[in-house]
This record gives C-alpha cells, structure tokens and sequence, in this order.
C-alpha cells in the first residue's frame, strides 16, 4: 500500500522525507503545490531527494483546492473537481495512508475529514512553530449561524462529499477533538501525549546530493563572532511594521563592533521588508551576508551543517529546534520587546502574539 504525502511548504518536504527515512517508507508519492501562490519550485528541487518518491505530482492549489469559500457555483465545481482529481490520485496509486501537514489548514482538514470517511488512514506532521501554538477556539453561537451550518451540511456536503463540515466553516480552533488523526510526528517531545502521537528524530545527514554541494558554497568559517538573525514571514499591517523595524533597529544597534551579522530572510518575507532590514544593516556599519539568497531554503538545512554564536529572531520554528534539528545553540527571542512595542502603539489583535511570547517564554 502507498503513502501520499501533501506537501506545499519546502519545510514540509523536509519533514516528509525524514519520516520517509526513519519509517523506512516505499511506494511514495508527492503532490507537490505552493502557498500562496509563490514559486517554491526551485527551492524543492534543491532539496527532495528523488530515490525516496515512487512519483512526484504538481497540484500548483494544493493548499486551497476546496475553495476556502463557497460562495458560487463556479466555487463549488472547482473543489468538486479537486476533490476528483485527488481521488484519482489516491487510486490509480494504490494509496493507503495519507501525511498532511499544518493541522490548521483548511483544505487539509477538508482533506482529512473527506478521506478519513472513505477508509484512508490520515497522519499529520509538523511543519514549524504553529505546530506547538496553541489557540483558543473560537465558536460563533446563534440561530442564525446554525441554520447556516444544517443548510450548508444537508444541501451541500453530505450529498456531494458524504460528511459533515460546515461547523469547521464558522468555529475556529477546532482540531484534535474533531478532526480524524490516526498519527501525528512531533520532531519536539512534551508538546502532546495523545495515543496517536509518535516522535520523529531527525537525521543530520539526510540531505540531497544537490542540496549538500549548495551548502558547502557558504563561507561560514572566520574568526568573527557569528550571529544570525531570521526575519518573520511579515505580511502584517503598517503600524505592525513600524514596531518590527524599531525593534529590529534597536537590537542591531547594540550588536558587538566586529560580529559578523548572517541574514536569513523568510521564504515569505516581502521584498520591501527584505530592503528595509538590509538598510537598518547598513545604517549601522555592520560587516553582514544574506544567506541563500538565490535559493531561499529552510534555515533547518543550515543549521544542521553550521554553528553560531548566537540566533536572533522573533517567531521562529528555530526556536522550538533547538538540540533537536539543531546542535544546542544560544537564541534570542525579540518576541516579547515587539509584542511590548505594538501594545504601546495601540496595534490591533495581539491575540496570537501574546500565545506566541507565552509559549516561548
């Protein structure tokens, strides 16, 4: 029996292939598809490792494909034709078992729900730090919102998809009491103690053969003290941006005189925002390299191959990391001073900011 994995983060395809590699997993097959709809292309060539996948298959909308709205009937034709397209998938390749990652997105729960009915076994894994945040769910009431909830299950998913998921569409937060797990890989222990939950112990030298002669390219030898600061996906709003630049700035302006500054951007960071850090960099003299800039791969690889005297970040998986992907290294969250910095300036939900500096701290 084979194993599709869905994978539409490059951080996802490493953590596939290491379950791959400690399971010992045949008869792979990848549907490969984007986030956002950003090009990850290159960056998974560099990393997959072709020897561990039976087939490789692009699903450019994987992480949208049930339409996270169904607001027309041209909506409901296209998830329908989604929906066939995987079952396809799923037969004509013999697929047993079924790895989602991000528990939290919607078109994987759709996945995992739909599926799970039909008698396919569904395992989740890790694909960074919102794999360990918490949230609290959010349950809208009324008359109104269940009526709304029956229409749309009785006209719309039982008769089409043979299961009920409106509830999903208006209560956020809804996860393992709800949603189908048969497993779920945890690459840090002491998160979750469920029966289905297994650990996954990453192996440092499963890289592709590619993705290890890209990484022998950086120059991270010399006597400097080493410090690598990670950028945030940030595609907040202005006033949100405004406090990061000023935390950013402050943090840079203390850096010790002759540390060498290694800038690792997010795969999803703007190139506003991209500008905007090399120039508080600038500003200050410091002596830095932006790290894989023609190919932005997951700072997890780097790390496993190079050492640092420190890590400065704001919400990182790196966080949650490290000793486990990672050699134990010193790391320095500017969670909390942005979190301080945007109450003072009166920035919106601070929700999952706040969820974010109690977990880390």
């Amino acid at each position: 029996m084979g194993n599709l994995f869905v994978v539409f983060m490059p951080f996802q395809l490493f953590v596939a292939q290491q379950i791959i590699h400690q399971e010992g997993l045949k008869d792979n097959v990848l549907l490969l598809g984007y986030r956002e709809l950003r090009d990850f292309s290159q960056i998974y060539d560099m990393i997959c490792i072709d020897d561990m996948w039976k087939k490789k298959i692009d699903f450019h909308d994987i992480a949208i494909w049930n339409g996270v709205h169904t607001h027309s009937f041209t909506d409901i034709r296209n998830c329908y034709a989604n929906y066939k397209k995987i079952k396809q998938i799923l037969e004509e390749n013999n697929i047993k078992n079924i790895y989602l990652g991000e528990i939290k997105n919607d078109a994987l729960r759709f996945t995992a729900v739909v599926f799970h009915h039909r008698g396919y076994k569904i395992i989740y894994f890790e694909e960074g730090s919102s794999h360990y945040l918490q949230q609290p769910s959010i349950k809208r009431k009324g008359i109104f919102i269940k009526a709304k909830e029956l229409i749309q299950d009785y006209l719309y998913y039982l008769p089409i998809y043979h299961v009920k998921y409106a509830m999903f569409r208006y209560n956020y937060g809804l996860l393992t009491d709800h949603i189908p797990i048969d497993e779920r890989y945890s690459i840090v222990p002491g998160y979750y103690h469920e029966s289905f939950d297994k650990r996954l112990y990453v192996d440092k030298d499963l890289l592709s053969e590619q993705l290890n002669g890209y990484l022998q390219q950086f120059d991270f030898n010399n006597n400097n003290e080493r410090i690598l600061f990670l950028s945030e996906s940030h595609d907040e709003g202005h006033r949100k941006d405004e406090c990061f630049y000023a935390i950013i700035r402050k943090r840079f302006s203390e850096l010790p005189k002759g540390s060498l500054l290694y800038i690792k951007f997010h795969p999803r960071a703007h190139d506003d925002a991209r500008k905007e850090i090399i120039s508080i960099a600038e500003s200050f003299g410091l002596h830095y390299i932006v790290v894989a800039k023609e190919v932005n791969i997951p700072v997890e690889y780097i790390l496993m191959k190079w050492r640092f005297d420190k890590i400065i970040l704001f919400n990182s998986s790196v966080y949650f990391y490290n000793g486990y992907i990672y050699d134990k290294t010193e790391i320095e969250s500017l969670m909390p001073q942005l979190y301080e910095e945007c109450k003072r300036q009166g920035v919106g939900n601070l929700t999952t900011m706040k969820a974010t500096v109690s977990v880390m701290h």
